[in-house]
């Protein structure tokens, strides 16, 4: 489900280039696989429509531990009462997660 919010909110921002970080190799493996769904989810197959809209679009499989970014932003998102969105600066401590995530993991279009 938070995959599918994230690339709708990719989508409606008008985002071109996208990279998802998923941490369940499953759901990966379906997303990057040509042809029929193995699986039979209405939520891949919104995924897959959305993104057709996009570019580039990279669906990657993660490891929860390797992942301090989504984890940090999944406490966080635990406790807000509402949607938090970030279009023009990010908060700090977000900006430096994501600098030292990306060091040697990104695709060459980020």
């Amino acid at each position: 489900m938070a995959l599918r919010l994230a690339t709708k909110l990719a989508k409606q921002n008008g985002w071109k280039k996208v990279v998802f970080e998923v941490d369940c190799l499953q759901v990966v493996e379906e997303l990057n696989r040509e042809g029929n769904d193995r699986i039979g989810s209405a939520v891949l197959e919104d995924i897959r429509s959305i993104r057709d809209f996009f570019d580039e679009c990279c669906f990657t499989f993660i490891r929860r531990v390797n992942n301090s970014i989504s984890h940090t932003l999944a406490k966080l998102a635990v406790i807000l009462e509402n949607l938090a969105e970030w279009k023009k600066a990010f908060p700090a401590w977000l900006y430096e997660l994501v600098q030292m995530d990306c060091e040697g993991s990104c695709p060459a279009f980020l």
